[in-house]
């Protein structure tokens, strides 16, 4: 029997940690959970209903009325392998991701994240796509610390702030959303403050992780650098074959 083998990716946003993560996958053909995702499903799903938007101004880091409101949206999300080696999200069938990177779906994400009821619900989520994948690379806030603490290699990416925030602002440009730098500085410091000092899995690195900061290093300079680590770790020689044949040529 083949041991499974699951790898997290942890780091605050513009990290580059969900750029890296999917490379990542293509070059070893990994399934790539990307926790963030998930709550940007569950937050796009919830911006759309009224209901949601008068329960967050009543604390919504407690409020058990949101959790209530969210089961029903989390039993309909699927992850799924595409035939371009990427993993879309699903939500009643329909693939969400394009709409999940928008600010306000983010700023919804990252409020619910703070609600311990909601965390808990999409845990066995997150870990029900571990027990069904060969091999796992698991990428998010506290993936190394919460959802999988046994992983058996744990990464945490860092940066400057100033470079997450041009990074930050350059793929909302990608994707036609006007923004000023400014702005997009502000909302990551926000951002940042929420995720570390958040009661219920605050954003920090595991004990075990291997630290990079990647400020100064470009998208393939990291994979190539976790790649050094992972590949003596991968006992099935076909796959590592797999992994020379994608990337290294």
């Amino acid at each position: 029997m083949v041991k499974k083998f699951v790898v997290t990716i942890d780091g605050p946003s513009g990290s580059g940690k969900s750029t890296v993560s999917k490379e990542l996958g293509l070059a070893l053909n990994w399934f790539v959970l990307e926790s963030g995702a998930l709550y940007r499903a569950v937050a796009f799903m919830l911006s759309e209903q009224k209901k949601f938007l008068d329960l967050i101004k009543r604390e919504p880091t407690t409020n058990q009325e949101l959790v209530s409101l969210c089961k029903p949206i989390v039993e309909k999300i699927k992850f799924e392998k595409m035939g371009d080696g990427k993993t879309e999200i699903f939500v009643n069938g329909e693939p969400v991701s394009k709409y999940m990177r928008t600010p306000k779906v983010s700023e919804i994400a990252s409020i619910i994240a703070r609600n311990p009821g909601i965390r808990e619900i999409l845990l066995p989520v997150q870990r029900e796509v571990a027990e069904k994948e060969r091999h796992l690379i698991a990428e998010g806030r506290d993936m190394g610390t919460c959802v999988f603490p046994d992983a058996d290699l744990k990464f945490f990416l860092t940066a400057t702030l100033e470079v997450r925030a041009r990074r930050r602002m350059k793929e909302l440009t990608d994707l036609g959303i006007e923004c000023e730098y400014s702005e997009v500085l502000k909302q990551m410091i926000a951002r940042d403050e929420r995720d570390e000092k958040r009661e219920v899995s605050p954003l920090k690195p595991a004990q075990d992780a291997i630290l990079i900061d990647t400020s100064e290093m470009s998208i393939r300079q990291v994979v190539t650098e976790l790649l050094d680590i992972i590949t003596p770790r991968i006992v099935d020689e076909q796959e590592y074959q797999l992994y020379e044949t994608r990337f290294r040529n």
